[in-house]
């Protein structure tokens, strides 16, 4: 039995590595599926991951087997990893998210210290290390092949002129062949070394990049909100991608390419004063000075330039993707050629720019090629003299020539490696400084009490939910400008499992107290208490698994209805996913689509109606089982009849927890404990539904009354707009 168990294991380890060799980006979903298979015990699962992927029916066997091998060979309090899988996943991905979180940012934003940090990046900390010392021996060795290469070709030249001149005959001419076959020898393999050396430093630099994306991608999600209100979407992404692409460009020319080239000027200038004159080497020396500083000055007028063009190509991103976010917004008001004149604008600044560049490359490259023109001329000059003076050969005069065209081939891409490099800088100093922006937000160190994990039995995690969150904002004030307060003195208190709704009119509030106790921003004055602990001492990590929201605007991912509900979590099982979409009345959307719940939901849900988007968003707060639920006018896109549905089922999975209700619709928080009354960012008035209609003049009562008229008029046809500006 435990041999047949073992060959089990065995075949289910082979077929799970080539799937992950077939589709290598499915490997993590793969993992996840695993555990799913694991925590389910049965067949379901697994069918469901192969229809889903589409992965071969044996992929499906696969999983189904290895679910059987591992709950009869392991114990159901076993970690819940990868057992008696290959554990090479896991490590590596461990690895490089250890190594992205510890990356040790520069001193400051300059170039030097930039500089510095790249190249310590590349020699410490990484696995691909070690291809440092073979990329750089390849390097060396194949400038030294192509030194060697033109002194055996000199050599193959005077032995055929000393052949032809002492008629030394058919000895003389399979000497010159022989130096023939050495010189191409070697050049091939300096050919052949610089394509191996580019293959063996590739992962090495791609790895570093990767890292410092991974960085990158976890730092902007660190920040905090005020960060991302102030920054344009496109203009950001502008810069993380030019700045990904700056670190491999980097490390390909400073790495392979400069560093290389002035190591074989600094050894043929050595050899040629040795071999020959410091006249010769002193041409070869002021060649490469003038060249050196002709493309210094030229490059860093052009990277001056540069800098302004990046900047107008950054606002030209940030306009497109901003006017074509808000497409529906620009079409339906008519203003395509207002969008259109400011885009040319942003366009036509752009343009002048890159022609300044232009201009300042011509006259870059036309120096370069002067300075080379003269460089050759004069070496030519002194070789043919010091050959009719009888101290050099033909060959001498063929190996300088030769030598120095292999110096000038690099040479000629000096000026645009160089600027490269300072376009690397620029890009550089632009995401270092994303990278070195702090949150304002300091992370806490304790932790509100945890959700009973959901693959415990329905039973026990009855008996051991954590219950509802309690709430305490005491003097809360904040303002977004120092001149004009949003709260004032807030106070209010919500006991573990109570339902409280805020209302007022637009303004007056409520979204910005919504993420004060979601702490989105922190408090300008007062205190903000969660279970008794001040909200800058919870960790966010903490106080995010403890909450839920349900916003007024919902976005979605464009994927599967499916997927975008399970994002609430990740760790879910098909049943509680399809549950909570259930719970929030998704049943007629999925059932009147021909892919059901695998519908593609579009960009930003935009092939979902405002109320779907509603429910898949109520969905997947529901999945999460939240100790905090937070709902921003949540029903505000729904029918009344669904309306009525969907608060019945919020009040029901609001059993035990806390809610926070924001709603204009009074008639959706009229069951809530207890309901508070923003008025120009103070609690006006706070009660029960019944005791602040009681009250007379209250703004409560007058805003119920309004409401009351408004429905009324609705469904009898008549306008609404008088009532609607009142309400506001």
């Amino acid at each position: 039995m435990e041999r047949r168990l073992m060959r089990s294991r065995i075949q289910v380890h082979k077929r799970a590595v080539e799937a992950a060799a077939r589709k290598p980006w499915r490997t993590k979903a793969a993992a996840t599926s695993w555990r799913r298979t694991r925590h389910a015990g049965n067949n379901a699962h697994a069918t469901w991951w192969s229809r889903r992927t589409g992965e071969p029916r044996r992929a499906a066997t696969a999983l189904s087997a290895a679910a059987e091998v591992a709950s009869s060979s392991s114990s159901p309090e076993e970690d819940d990893g990868l057992p008696n899988l290959p554990d090479y996943l896991p490590k590596v991905e461990a690895r490089e998210l250890e190594d992205a979180r510890n990356l040790i940012l520069p001193a400051t934003k300059s170039g030097r210290d930039i500089g510095l940090w790249l190249f310590r990046l590349l020699f410490t900390g990484h696995r691909h290390s070690w291809r440092l010392l073979p990329a750089f021996a390849l390097t060396f060795g194949g400038k030294f092949a192509g030194i060697y290469g033109a002194i055996l070709f000199k050599k193959a030249v005077d032995s055929v002129l000393d052949t032809t001149a002492n008629a030394a005959g058919i000895g003389g001419l399979k000497v010159a062949v022989a130096f023939l076959l050495g010189s191409g020898l070697l050049k091939a393999l300096k050919s052949v070394s610089g394509e191996i050396r580019h293959v063996i430093f590739a992962p090495l630099s791609q790895q570093v990049s990767r890292i410092l994306a991974l960085k990158i991608f976890s730092h902007l999600f660190s920040l905090d909100s005020t960060f991302h209100v102030k920054r344009q979407t496109g203009g950001v992404i502008n810069i993380v991608e030019r700045g990904i692409r700056a670190i491999l460009t980097f490390f390909r020319t400073s790495v392979l390419t400069l560093v290389p080239t002035l190591v074989e000027w600094s050894l043929v200038c050595g050899y040629v004063a040795n071999k020959f004159s410091a006249q010769l080497a002193l041409v070869l020396v002021a060649t490469f000075v003038c060249y050196l500083c002709w493309t210094v000055h030229w490059t860093q007028v052009s990277a001056r330039q540069r800098k302004e063009t990046i900047d107008k190509d950054i606002q030209v991103s940030a306009k497109l993707a901003d006017t074509l976010l808000n497409f529906e917004t620009v079409v339906l008001t008519g203003n395509e050629g207002a969008e259109l004149t400011s885009y040319n604008k942003l366009l036509r600044q752009y343009q002048h720019y890159s022609l300044l560049n232009v201009h300042s490359s011509a006259a870059l490259n036309a120096g370069q090629g002067v300075i080379i023109a003269c460089g050759i001329t004069a070496s030519l000059v002194l070789t043919v003299l010091g050959c009719l003076g009888g101290q050099m050969s033909v060959g001498d005069i063929v190996l300088v020539q030769a030598l120095l065209l292999q110096l000038l081939e690099p040479l000629q891409f000096l000026g645009w490696y160089y600027s490269s490099l300072k376009n690397c800088f620029v890009d550089l100093e632009a995401l270092t400084e994303i990278l070195m922006t702090k949150s304002e937000l300091e992370d806490g160190n304790m932790e509100l009490r945890r959700r009973t994990p959901r693959h415990e039995s329905n039973a026990a995690a009855a008996e051991g939910n954590a219950p509802g969150v309690s709430l305490d904002l005491d003097g809360v004030e904040y303002s977004y400008q120092e001149d004009r307060p949003i709260l004032r003195g807030v106070s209010l208190r919500v006991n573990p499992g109570e339902s409280v709704a805020v209302v007022g009119a637009s303004g007056s509030g409520k979204s910005t107290l919504l993420r004060m106790i979601l702490r989105l921003y922190d408090v300008s004055q007062g205190k903000v208490k969660v279970d008794g602990i001040p909200i800058r001492d919870v960790k966010l990590e903490s106080l995010r698994e403890a909450t839920a929201l349900i916003p007024q605007d919902t976005l979605m991912f464009n994927d599967t209805i499916y997927n975008n509900v399970a994002y609430g979590d990740q760790n879910a099982s098909r049943e509680d996913v399809l549950e909570a979409m259930r719970s929030a009345q998704l049943d007629d959307l999925v059932s009147s689509l021909p892919l059901g719940h695998d519908t593609v939901v579009g960009e930003r849900g935009i092939k979902l109606s405002g109320g779907e988007r509603q429910r898949i968003a109520i969905a997947r707060a529901i999945l999460r089982r939240p100790r905090l639920l937070v709902c921003d006018e949540a029903t505000s896109s729904l029918d009344s009849s669904t309306e009525a549905e969907i608060m019945n089922t919020l009040r029901s999975v609001a059993r035990g927890r806390t809610c926070i209700f924001i709603s204009h619709r009074l008639s959706t928080v009229q069951h809530c404990d207890r309901i508070h009354v923003l008025s120009e960012g103070r609690v006006a008035e706070a009660g029960t539904h019944q005791e602040l209609l009681a009250r007379p003049g209250s703004l409560y009562r007058e805003m119920w009354e309004i409401q009351e008229k408004w429905e009324e008029e609705e469904r009898t046809g008549e306008g609404t707009l008088e009532l609607a500006d009142r309400m506001n």
